[in-house]
């Protein structure tokens, strides 16, 4: 073999170690979804890098990672998840399996959650359907980033004073937005929205607000459900259709062709969290104010 071709495979050898080896010397945390990055930044500020295994404009709901996210999920620290939106449940069992010693933890703990259905067996409640949605909620907000503080205090214990600090600048924050939103929501009560997607069960409950999604258990609408929300809507003088980004418009510009309303396009999984959350809010209260027109 000449002296050339020996080089080339030492290059591409070389090449391929370098590839698979992280750049950075910092510690390495794993995220669901974006709006637990700015979770971890608002905290950490640059003391971790962060892997989001959901990338912007993906679905939540059905999303496979690429091997490169396992990759790094498998170099990580920490995985912190959401708890239970569907790529969680279709993935965990893989990712735990394949990282015996990562730890993994569930950013629903002492959650107050929302259920889809309740079954008592015994002594004991049975519940399905648990909505996943608990980064659109300030107050739920506050009890993931109390979860991810303590965590990375165990982390990179030398920092803790640094990310006390940052994380009680955090809360207030969260407190200072929640105090917002119920003062721009007062008078609202049992105001009713029609969602594609229902992305704001815990935001809605927050603000005493009646989310009306168009799909149910990740399912498209059928004709005679749609029909009765263009039924339900005309009988509210409801006329906006929200929908996320990352979801197909047909069915929600058809059911606005039908109330002569109007579709708008919000990103809960945005990544500058809570500024997106009063966006999102000045949407809906916007459209409150126009369907009472």
């Amino acid at each position: 073999m000449r002296p050339y071709i020996y080089l080339l495979f030492f290059v591409a050898a070389l090449f391929s170690c370098n590839h698979n080896k992280r750049q950075s010397d910092k510690d390495l945390v794993t995220v669901s979804v974006i709006p637990q990055k700015y979770l971890v930044e608002q905290i950490a500020d640059t003391l971790f890098d962060v892997n989001v295994l959901i990338p912007s404009g993906a679905a939540p709901a059905t999303y496979e990672p690429t091997p490169r996210q396992m990759s790094e999920l498998s170099k990580s620290t920490v995985y912190f998840r959401i708890g239970y939106i569907g790529f969680e449940q279709a993935w965990i069992d893989k990712i735990a399996s394949n990282n015996p010693d990562l730890p993994i933890i569930n950013c629903s703990k002492n959650q107050d959650l929302i259920y889809a259905k309740a079954h008592r067996h015994g002594d004991h409640m049975h519940y399905e359907g648990t909505d996943p949605h608990i980064w659109l909620s300030p107050t739920r907000l506050m009890v993931q980033a109390e979860i991810i503080y303590n965590r990375l205090v165990k982390i990179a214990p030398e920092y803790k004073d640094q990310m006390q600090k940052n994380y009680n600048n955090l809360i207030v924050k969260l407190k200072s937005t929640n105090r917002e939103l119920k003062d721009m929501f007062k008078g609202y009560e049992g105001a009713k929205f029609i969602i594609f997607h229902p992305a704001l069960t815990y935001f809605a409950k927050d603000y005493n607000l009646v989310q009306i999604p168009m799909e149910i258990d990740g399912k498209t609408p059928t004709p005679v459900y749609l029909q009765q929300i263009v039924d339900k809507a005309k009988a509210e003088g409801i006329n906006t259709v929200f929908i996320q980004k990352e979801f197909d418009k047909d069915n929600a510009a058809l059911l606005a062709k039908e109330i002569n309303g109007e579709v708008i396009e919000i990103n809960p999984l945005d990544g500058d969290l809570i500024n997106n959350i009063v966006d999102i809010a000045k949407k809906l209260k916007h459209s409150l104010n126009k369907d009472n027109e």
